[in-house]
């Protein structure tokens, strides 16, 4: 059976570690073998699609802008806890790209739909 579909769940903060440059780096591979992606950005995984952020003030690598350059690539699909999303709005933050907003109880049924899934 051929990967047609792969889901990843990211759910770590921007610059905390691998883990969410590795979630990129993932999307970014899966993308260019034209695999077709849905990501499921949870929690603290929601501040990675925020716009306007600069990193090198703090020392940090930028990158995070790439999420944004995936559908160049292939077929993505992006996702937002809804409430999460609400709540970012709500202090005047801007998303790198256009997400859909989803209700965590149905965020389990998307998910079923891709051939595999990953948590980042």
């Amino acid at each position: 059976m051929a990967l047609e579909r792969l889901g990843l769940v990211i759910r770590s903060a921007p610059w905390v570690g691998r883990a969410g440059r590795d979630a990129l780096d993932l999307a970014l591979a899966a993308a260019t073998l034209d695999i077709a992606l849905d990501l499921f950005f949870i929690g603290d995984g929601a501040l990675q699609l925020l716009a306007d952020r600069e990193p090198g003030p703090a020392g940090l690598p930028p990158g995070y802008r790439a999420w944004a350059s995936l559908p160049d690539l292939g077929e993505v699909r992006y996702h937002v806890d809804a409430d999460q999303w609400a709540a970012l709005e709500s202090s005047g933050a801007r998303c790198l790209i256009e997400a859909h907003r989803v209700p965590a109880a149905d965020m389990p049924a998307l998910q079923a739909a891709c051939d595999c899934l990953l948590v980042a």
